[in-house]
């Protein structure tokens, strides 16, 4: 979210506008307020697209049909004007994660709760089709999830695009097998595409790269034999045959008909209390909403991400549920015990949280410092564009206290903005680390001296945090899940920055070289040298900064990596190969690979597996065994492999190859559960170092020739470089 500049327009419609959120394919979205207070996600459709005759006819026609759908399961359109001067459209906002943030962040479904799900989308896709329309984009990221059950979004806004050769490809993966864009398609292309979303629900793990047959299994798999009746119905949705797939209504019946109109608790605790969270974070969002004191003009603070991009960890508000006409907001970086910088006798020194009594003033200092999992940032999916949004929360922060924004410089103490223009290129001899703030729209570029944070989809330097210049090579750096708290390695002990405040400390005493948070920001695993027992991974609680655990290891720790459940902790050990930690048994470490340690290495969002390169091919180890699930070989030629990564987006392996020259060469990827290969469309990029953002939808690394650093997305088109 952005304050409005003065290009842009205050009114649409009978919506006063109160901020950008961001831009989609058909052109911004806007934050706006009916003078009833009812508030919305208003698009101000692109001039060139409402000026083509075609286009305007199709998305017109789409919404007249939209507009006649009432049913609970469904996003009402609140409004649209495709003559006007400025034409626009207006959708109510849902209170609740979308279905692909609450599986990514509690886990896949049960199988009552899957059920649930289905039965409320069968219900929603009969009354879109009844009305005479297809969605013709149904993904997980098109599915909100509230108390009552879940919620369709988007309905025939992509069916428009196509009309104007607008496409999605990162949706492709849930399109039906016989669908192209451009093509002619039905109501069977939705079932396809439910049957698809279901089985993501049910295993945590996008269909991306492979078949009907293999995404069937992976269902069955997921479900226990209780729920055959279940999984049998699916199963239909994903014949590949489209005619002999059910209707929606005929899914419905087979399902055990509509949902009752007051549910009993449906989801599992973990989830019901993350649905919880936004219902009260939308409730306080629309009382500052129908205020008016939403956000007023100003320069532009942070740019939104990505289409569709999750920005794990906070939860995804796309609008709110319970009477579909209100508005929903992410709560803002929440006092929550953190690290706390604080000054004493004039140098920087770690404290504790105050106790809530004695608050008042020390909650200005210290409520930026970590945010709980759900709480920092937040993603609104609205009409199909994904905005990042940090707004307040009254019941949260004292009135008096601003949220920061740690992806702009208007969030980041000026003391840490630099003053001189970084470096942005660099040598492939010249060791340097990539990192990804937890949302993906911040880029750490971790070298000898120091650490250069930049909002990548401007190309624009955010702070400048000085580091140790005998560090070589230099440390990987960890975010804070809000983003707001650096930290990373140094001779003395991990440097931790607010950067609200700009203020430092140390951690863990000793030389430190890695460190990374936990998922939920409660644990920061630091990486030792030189303790007496040989215990060279400590757990620090960033509540006080005290060690509350110290774990065995037998090398000097190169990088430290969580799985996205938390439950895992893989580190690379020097010249020791990789030490897995399994955190419900601390005492117990186990060592995988051959032995070379080097910090190549991803690990399964689940814990379930380590991808380790091994020679001439990149390798899927149980962490348990350590035994060879599944081998990634590439085609035949010079070059060697370097670097692995994981898109848990797209269920990619993609691995670097150099050349004999030591220069970046290219890019490989397979699909993880098939170990087929990916084609990959047009000169693939050649990244190395390489990393990827924790959504999985962005690959940053350094580019062959030119040098300089750039950021993909998985299919390998360029979308941002580092340049001044």
């Amino acid at each position: 979210m952005r304050p409005l500049t003065p290009d842009d327009p205050t009114h649409l419609g009978g919506f006063r506008l109160t901020a950008h959120l961001g831009s989609g394919a058909l052109g911004p979205v806007f934050a706006g307020v009916r003078e009833d207070g009812v508030a919305a996600a208003v698009r101000a459709v692109r001039a060139e697209d409402a000026a083509d005759p075609a286009f305007h006819s199709l998305l017109g026609r789409e919404a007249e049909i939209i507009a006649r759908i009432r049913n609970r399961f469904v996003v009402p359109l609140l409004g649209h004007d495709l003559t006007a001067a400025h034409p626009w459209t207006a959708s109510a906002y849902v209170s609740g994660p979308s279905l692909l943030d609450l599986v990514h962040r509690t886990g896949p479904l049960p199988a009552g709760a899957l059920a649930h799900i289905a039965r409320g989308m069968a219900e929603a896709l009969d009354h879109v089709h009844a009305a005479g329309t297809i969605h013709l984009g149904l993904t997980p990221a098109h599915v909100l999830v509230d108390a009552a059950g879940p919620v369709l979004v988007d309905t025939g806004v992509r069916r428009a695009a196509d009309g104007a050769r607008i496409t999605s490809p990162g949706d492709s993966v849930y399109w039906a097998p016989e669908h192209l864009p451009g093509d002619r398609s039905s109501t069977a292309d939705d079932l396809y595409s439910l049957g698809a979303v279901l089985a993501f629900a049910a295993t945590g793990r996008a269909p991306a790269g492979t078949g009907p047959a293999a995404i069937v299994d992976a269902l069955r798999a997921g479900l226990d034999g209780t729920a055959s009746a279940l999984a049998d119905a699916v199963a239909a949705c994903l014949e590949v045959r489209p005619e002999r797939r059910p209707s929606a209504a005929e899914l419905l019946r087979a399902l055990g008909g509509p949902l009752p109109q007051d549910p009993e608790p449906w989801l599992p605790s973990r989830a019901r209390a993350l649905v919880a969270r936004f219902e009260e974070d939308s409730a306080a969002a629309l009382r500052t909403a129908r205020s008016g004191q939403g956000p007023g003009r100003g320069p532009a603070d942070d740019a939104a991400a990505g289409p569709f991009e999750p920005a794990s960890p906070g939860p995804r508000p796309e609008g709110r549920r319970a009477d579909r006409s209100g508005a929903t907001a992410a709560s803002g970086c929440r006092e929550h015990p953190g690290i706390g910088v604080g000054a004493a006798n004039g140098s920087a020194t770690l404290s504790p949280s105050p106790a809530r009594a004695a608050a008042a003033a020390r909650r200005r200092r210290v409520a930026v410092r970590i945010a709980a999992a759900a709480g920092a940032a937040a993603l609104f999916v609205t009409t199909g564009v994904a905005l990042t949004v940090t707004l307040s929360s009254e019941d949260v922060l004292p009135a008096d206290v601003q949220a920061p924004d740690c992806s702009s410089p208007v969030g980041i103490d000026p003391a840490l903005v630099p003053a001189e223009e970084p470096r942005t290129r660099f040598s492939p001899d010249v060791p340097f680390r990539l990192s990804f703030s937890p949302n993906g729209s911040v880029l750490a570029v971790s070298q000898v001296g120091g650490v250069d944070l930049w909002d990548w989809d401007r190309s624009s330097p955010l702070a400048a945090i000085p580091t140790d210049g005998s560090v070589v090579p230099p440390s990987p750096v960890t975010f804070s899940p809000n983003g707001c708290v650096l930290v990373h390695g140094g001779p003395e002990g991990a440097a931790v920055t607010d950067l609200p405040t700009g203020e430092g400390t140390l951690v863990g005493g000793g030389s430190v070289h890695s460190v990374a948070f936990s998922p939920d920001g409660g644990t920061l695993a630091v990486g030792v040298e030189g303790d007496p027992d040989h215990r060279l991974l400590h757990l620090i609680d960033p509540d006080t900064g005290e060690t509350v655990s110290a774990l065995a290891g037998s090398a000097r720790l190169g990088a430290l990596r969580y799985s996205a459940d938390g439950g895992t902790l893989v580190g690379s050990e020097d010249n020791a190969g990789f030490a897995v930690w399994r955190l419900d048994r601390p005492g117990e470490v186990s060592l995988i690979g051959d032995g070379s340690g080097n910090e190549a290495f991803a690990v399964l969002p689940d814990g379930s597996g380590v991808l380790l390169v091994q020679s001439d091919r990149v390798v899927l180890v149980d962490p348990e065994t350590g035994g060879v699930e599944r081998e990634f070989v590439p085609p035949s030629g010079e070059g060697v492999l370097v670097d692995v990564a994981y898109s848990r987006s797209t269920g990619r392996v993609v691995a670097a190859r150099l050349d004999a020259a030591m220069g970046a060469e290219s890019v490989v990827a397979w699909d993880l559960r098939t170990a087929e290969r990916i084609s990959l469309a047009g000169e693939p990029p050649a990244v190395y170092p390489m990393a990827v953002s924790p959504s999985g939808n962005h690959l940053a690394g350094l580019r062959a020739g030119s040098h300089d650093i750039a950021v993909y997305d998985m299919d390998f088109s360029l979308v941002g470089v580092l340049a001044q």
